[in-house]
Formats: C-alpha cells, sequence, structure tokens
C-alpha cells in the first residue's frame, strides 16, 4: 500500500511539471498545437466488447434537436438531473445540461458532463478549445482535429485535491457549442482508460449540421464579385465609384463608419474590404499603410507579428498573395490593445484589399475568436 501510495504521488508531480511547461508554451503563443502530442486511441478490447458492457444513454435538453445527443457508457451508471427541462444557455459560457456517475472503483468514481453554450458569430473550435484549456488552467496532453465542427483532447486537472485525467470532444452544431468530458481520477485512469477513449468516440448529436449554416448577408460588387458575411454584422458604408474602385465597411455592432478613438470608443471588429481593377495599376501596400498612419496619428504602435494566413477553401481564381498581422499598442495605455490583419487576394481582373481590426485575443478572446472567423468566413465565400 504505501508503495502503491509513493507511486500515485510521483505521478501527480509529473503532472505538475507538464503543466508548468504547457501553460507556459499556451500563454506565450495562444494559437500554437505543435508541441501538443496527437491523441492517442489506442485501446485493448474490441467494438463489440465496449458495446457488450455498455449502455446507449442519449437525451434531448430542452426539447431542442440540435441539442440532441447520444452516447455509450458503461452499465451501472447513472445519469444525475442538473437543470430540469428549461436550461438557460449563455452566449459567453458553458452551461452543464447532464451529468453521468459511475459506480466507485477503489473509493473513486469517474463522471460524464455535457455542457453546452450558444455561438455569437463564426469562429474556429480549435481557436475555442485552446483558449478554453488555457483559461481554466488545464493540462493538455493530447489533441486532435477531427473535421472544422469537432475536436478531441485529453488535459489534466486538480480539482479539491483530486488530479482528474479528462477526455474531451468538443461539437459545434448549428448555432450550439456542445462539451463532453469523461473524467476519471488519476488512481483509477488504466482501468477506466478504454471506456474513456471509447465512450468520447461514441458521443454523437442525432442532428448534426454544420456550423457554416450561420444565417448570412450576401453582397455583390456589381456583377464582378460577391461575397457573404455572417448577418450580426452590419454594412456601414459601400461605395462604388467606378469598375476601377469599390469600397464596403463592415462593423461588429453598433459601430460609427469612422475609425475615431477620440471618445474611447471600444471596436469589436471592424473589416475593410476594397477591390481595384488590375487596369488602374493599383498599389495595395499603400492603401494597407494608410490605415496604419491613422492609427499612428491616434497614438498607436505598431509591432509585427505574423506574416502567414492560409485558408483551404477558397473559390478557385482566388489566392492570398499577402497577409501580415500587427498588434496596436497605445503609448497611453488607456485604451484596449488591438490586431490589424493586412490581407491582399488576387483575382483575375481585381486586386483585393482587406484590413480586420479586433479587440486582440488577450484582450477580449470571444470578440477575437469571433472576427478571425469572420474573416476567414467572408475569404472564403468570395467568388
Amino acid at each position: 500500500m504505501f508503495i502503491r501510495y509513493l507511486f500515485l504521488l510521483f505521478c501527480v508531480a509529473v503532472f505538475a511539471v507538464v503543466f508548468t511547461t504547457n501553460s507556459t508554451m499556451a500563454a506565450g503563443n495562444l494559437l500554437s498545437l505543435s508541441d501538443v502530442k496527437e491523441l492517442d486511441y489506442r485501446v485493448s478490447i474490441s467494438k463489440e466488447e465496449f458495446e457488450n458492457n455498455t449502455d446507449l444513454y442519449s437525451a434531448v435538453p430542452n426539447k431542442e434537436k440540435y441539442l440532441a445527443y447520444e452516447m455509450r457508457l458503461p452499465k451501472r451508471w447513472r445519469k444525475v438531473s442538473v437543470h430540469g427541462l428549461d436550461i438557460k444557455l449563455s452566449k459567453k459560457i458553458l452551461t452543464e445540461i447532464a451529468e453521468y456517475y459511475g459506480p466507485p472503483k477503489n473509493g473513486r468514481r469517474s463522471s460524464f458532463r455535457v455542457s453546452a453554450m450558444k455561438i455569437d458569430g463564426v469562429m474556429s473550435l480549435e481557436h475555442w478549445y485552446v483558449n478554453y484549456v488555457i483559461t481554466n488552467a488545464f493540462t493538455l496532453q493530447g489533441f486532435k482535429k477531427i473535421n472544422d465542427n469537432r475536436v478531441e483532447g485529453l488535459y489534466v486537472v486538480l480539482d479539491n485535491g483530486i488530479s482528474y485525467v479528462v477526455r474531451t470532444v468538443a461539437i459545434f452544431n448549428g448555432s450550439y457549442l456542445i462539451v463532453a468530458e469523461y473524467r476519471t481520477p488519476i488512481e483509477i485512469y488504466e482501468m477506466e482508460k478504454n471506456n474513456l477513449i471509447l465512450s468520447i468516440n461514441s458521443f454523437r448529436m442525432q442532428n448534426q449540421v454544420s456550423m457554416s449554416n450561420v444565417e448570412s448577408v450576401n453582397y455583390s460588387f456589381l456583377d464582378i464579385m460577391e461575397l457573404d458575411y455572417p448577418s450580426n454584422w452590419f454594412l456601414k458604408k459601400a461605395t462604388i465609384d467606378s469598375m476601377d474602385y469599390m469600397y464596403m465597411l463592415l462593423a461588429y455592432g453598433d459601430q460609427s463608419s469612422e475609425i475615431n478613438l477620440s471618445d474611447n470608443i471600444s471596436m469589436k471588429g471592424r473589416i475593410e474590404i476594397k477591390l481595384f481593377s488590375k487596369s488602374s495599376d493599383p498599389d495595395p501596400f499603400i492603401e494597407l499603410s494608410k490605415t496604419h498612419m491613422k492609427f499612428e496619428d491616434y497614438g498607436f504602435v505598431i509591432d509585427v507579428k505574423d506574416k502567414k494566413l492560409d485558408y483551404d477553401n477558397m473559390s478557385p481564381g482566388f489566392k492570398i498573395t499577402h497577409s501580415e498581422l500587427m498588434y496596436l499598442s497605445h503609448e497611453s495605455g488607456s485604451y484596449l490593445d488591438y490586431e490589424l490583419w493586412d490581407v491582399i487576394i488576387d483575382s483575375k481582373d481585381y486586386i483585393i484589399v482587406m484590413q480586420m481590426i479586433s479587440p486582440a485575443r488577450e484582450d477580449d478572446f470571444n470578440s477575437w475568436a469571433r472576427n478571425i472567423g469572420t474573416l476567414k468566413f467572408i475569404i472564403e465565400s468570395l467568388r
């Protein structure tokens, strides 16, 4: 017994060291998953054996079909009522909608929790998940992106002096984000490992739809080009001076059509789009610099951070030829920090210049994730 106790202390100490290392890495680069191991799916039982020793559970929270889920859990597990039939979901934090408990093993219980929240706009599920792990001080041990609407991970968490290994899946389904977590104390992890992997793998939405079904608005630059943008963004300004130059400004929320920081107004998100005909021989970098100078006039210091923005689903004939991420910090410290994305896109007859301004991810992650997701949504909608 004493040897077993020493072994458990050693395991906890090892996880603590990993936690320190991973947390430092994540804080330094919020979106980097390159140092995180790919999730392990190896099990020592067959699918048939797992199904023979488990029961199928399902539920339809709030009688909302896009929250309807199902999964397999070991026999003798029981469901605990959480919020009854009327569950109020937030747009900012997860709300627990169901919890299941297993029988005790060596004096410890495993649990399975399902939580959900509403989605405000479009965002990357990877971005949301990594931020969720970091802000909750979890230790990410493995990660796997299944597709744009499903990611899975493994992390370690310390709760009331007990270390838990937690296998999770996060799913976008329409206007909802659903997270399922299989949590087991580290002392019985080896006994529960197969169930952790296979139960989370079995979790699915009964009515799965793509997050790309977000309500959107179509905008056309005459018969030259068109794009879509989320309906919770507003077209603040649109001009067509000639066939050589066209302009549109999108903003999130009720914001002015001009960049004006004199009243210390926080910009929640803005995307400027300019079209220049190639026949007019434009210099897109001069257009980008006009916004840079405007922020410098307001006392912001510009720091270039990144020069890569790759999207896989752009329409044929469109290609990103330049992208650059800049951090904007005010010399007085009186304003939020911002991120400015510069993007130049080449098409057959036109050059497209886009600039997105957003609160910095460290200051307002939800707004940043929505904005970077919207930029991706618009770029991939160009046609």
